[in-house]
Parts: C-alpha cells; structure tokens; sequence
C-alpha cells in the first residue's frame, strides 16, 4: 500500500483523510457550485463542536448529519468522494467516482472546467442551469431574508439567450485574500478563475 502524506494541520474528526464516502447529493448546490451531501456519524451531539446549524439537532440522541461540500456534482446524484479537509461543522472532499449520474450532466465544452472558478455549472444542461438558479435566488429569501413563501413572490424563471457559450453576463471582482484566510486549494475552489488563452 502506498502511504499517504498526511497535512500537519489536518484535523482528523470526523474523517481521516482521504476517507471515501459514497453520498448522495441533496437537491439544491451552493451559490458557488459545490454539492451537499449529508453523512449520518455514529457519535452523539455532546461529542461535536456545532456552531454551524447546517449540523445542529433538537435531539441530542439523534444521529449527526454531517455536511459534506463536493465540487463537480449535480443534486440527486449518487456519488463516491474523498475527504481532504475537516473543518468545525463541515468537510471538504474530492470527487472520484460518479455512480449514479444525473440525466442533465453533460460534458463540459472547456477543458478547464473542473479546476475553474468561472465553469462551475459547465457539466449540467442549460435548462438544468437556469431552473437551479431561479431556486438558489428563492432559497436566499427564505433561508437569508427569513421571509415566508407566503410573504413575497414567487421567483420568476432565469431568463437565459441562445448563446450559451463565449459569453458574460456580469463581472465579479476578485482580490487575493490572506493565506491563513484561504480555505480551499485550487481556482475552481477559491471560485477564482483559470488561466486561459480562449476563455
């Protein structure tokens, strides 16, 4: 067996590293792109530093959903990860393996699309795109604003163009942030763009 370099400052709850999960993404990506999946831990609350809520239960005696980020994914999908890194209430993990692919992935046109902070959606159909960011906008209001489906409209359907490609619709400004602030590893990650001559 090959030995595996561990990271001096990984902190090895509730996974070791390079642990592999197989998990389910649940229906909604993060505004960055990334897939959740919750993993049930066999260790009660009382053992667990939560100060996330994405991992608090009213019942101490229940299992711990443990929230999981993979990039790459598409929700309803079944598949195998890789933990890098831990943190309080959260992991990080790699994609290796999709088991149960979604019929809205496609292959990415750009071959940067896995490590680019700017191609995040590039493996879903562009309907598929569009209905996700009209419910991202939605779940703002009511996870953010704290407003009730009954106390605004409904949010309206993405309106998109013919073009799907070799365009931009806006401009997001970037800045480098400290290194000790510096969560994730490569540009897909630190939703940072790649570099790249037909971009």
């Amino acid at each position: 067996n090959v030995q595996v370099k561990v990271p001096a400052k990984f902190k090895p709850y509730p996974f070791l590293y390079h642990k592999e999960l197989t998990v389910r993404i649940e229906p909604s990506l993060t505004n960055l792109g990334f897939g959740v999946a919750r993993v049930e831990l066999e260790e009660n609350m009382d053992s667990i530093n939560h100060n996330d809520s994405e991992n608090e239960k009213d019942d101490p005696s229940e299992q711990v959903k443990w929230v999981v980020f993979v990039p790459n994914v598409i929700p309803g999908e079944l598949v195998r990860v890789r933990i890098y890194r831990n943190y309080a209430s959260y992991s990080d993990a790699d994609l290796l393996q999709i088991i149960e692919p979604s019929p809205d992935r496609i292959e990415p046109k750009c071959s940067l699309a896995t490590i680019c902070g700017g191609c995040q959606y590039q493996h879903i159909t562009i309907d598929r795109q569009r209905k996700m960011k009209t419910m991202q906008v939605q779940e703002l209001f009511e996870r953010l604003g704290g407003f009730e489906m009954s106390e605004f409209p409904t949010v309206l359907d993405t309106i998109g163009t013919t073009e799907v490609f070799g365009y931009r619709s806006k401009i997001t400004p970037h800045y480098d942030a400290p290194m000790k602030k510096k969560r994730r590893s490569n540009a897909q990650n630190n939703g940072d763009t790649a570099a790249s001559k037909s971009c």
